[in-house]
């Protein structure tokens, strides 16, 4: 195999070289979080010189916002891209050499469902029947949104996640996210940006392998796998109140309801019908043991056997 090089270089703000002029490709949450994150740690040194946009210009927090043209010098050192599409930003338009993917604080900056009335905070945590959850706050006006976790208005607000047994999570993404969108061939839309760096690591899209997505794709760093791949020992952090389990749902979830009369008279359809023994006997030793040292600190902290 040939060694990959890796086009997906990501820069937290930290790493960001010191009095850089640069462009934000994005206009979204990211790029909200991005300018948070920067005055937050006061990188005062770094000119933005404006944002830009894959389809029209305009402005944007007060920023001008540029239609992206390759072709373009923009007068900029480096071009920060705080969007979810990074990938596909990326992959069509290969020979841009200023890219760099802004990467998220997360000990800072957590993706969350928030209720300013219940004082509760949801940290999503893929592939963990977060969507439900999620579905039954938001019907109740919970809001979807980068929170700083720092932030002394959210000190008394009870926070809580749900996690999963590590193999299972990460099988369950793979079996979606890989095997099924690939034979269904939407890898190529905007919200799936998997196929992308599959393609551009040189792995084989018609017939996916598991062994092969394991050695190559889950080589590489946390933050540039697609979200469903992320461990949950560093995405969850260490602030939370609560931390239940899908495989005990219902229970959990009466529990966090005691503290927070979020799901009152409110029913979780959810059911996690395929467990690890399901997934065990169609997948090989050398997968399975792969998977447990990918996810050792997840095993550990969270009280799962492998």
């Amino acid at each position: 195999m040939q060694p990959f090089i890796n086009p997906f270089i990501h820069w937290t703000v930290d790493q960001i070289p010191t009095n850089a002029t640069v462009a934000i490709y994005g206009t979204g949450e990211l790029a909200k979080v991005f300018l948070k994150e920067v005055a937050k740690k006061n990188r005062n040194d770094i000119r933005i010189k404006y944002f830009l946009d894959s389809f029209e210009a305009g402005t944007f927090n007060g920023f001008e916002v540029k239609k992206y043209h390759i072709s373009q010098s923009y007068d900029i050192d480096f071009i920060i891209i705080a969007s979810m599409y990074w990938p596909n930003i990326i992959i069509s338009n290969a020979e841009e050499i200023r890219f760099r993917t802004y990467k998220v604080d997360n000990s800072i900056f957590k993706l969350s469902i928030v209720d300013n009335t219940r004082k509760a905070i949801f940290r999503r945590n893929a592939r963990t029947g977060s969507k439900d959850i999620e579905q039954l706050m938001l019907r109740q006006g919970a809001t979807q949104q980068y929170v700083d976790i720092t932030d002394s208005q959210y000190k008394d607000y009870f926070k809580f996640a749900f996690t999963r047994h590590p193999t299972t999570k990460f099988l369950s993404g793979y079996a979606w996210y890989v095997v099924e969108t690939l034979k269904l061939n939407v890898g190529e839309r905007d919200h799936i940006n998997i196929r992308p760096v599959l393609e551009a690591m040189k792995i084989n899209c018609d017939k996916p392998s598991l062994l092969e997505f394991l050695i190559t794709y889950m080589t590489l760093d946390e933050s540039e796998r697609d979200f469903h791949f992320w461990g949950q020992t560093q995405q969850l952090g260490n602030d939370l109140n609560f931390i239940g389990k899908l495989e005990n749902i219902h229970i959990d979830l009466a529990q966090v309801n005691s503290f927070t009369n979020l799901f009152n008279n409110t029913s979780l359809t959810h059911s996690s019908a395929k467990k690890l023994e399901d997934y065990k006997r169609s997948v090989s030793n050398e997968c399975l043991q792969i998977i447990e040292t990918i996810f050792y600190q997840d095993y550990l902290r969270f009280g799962y056997n492998p």
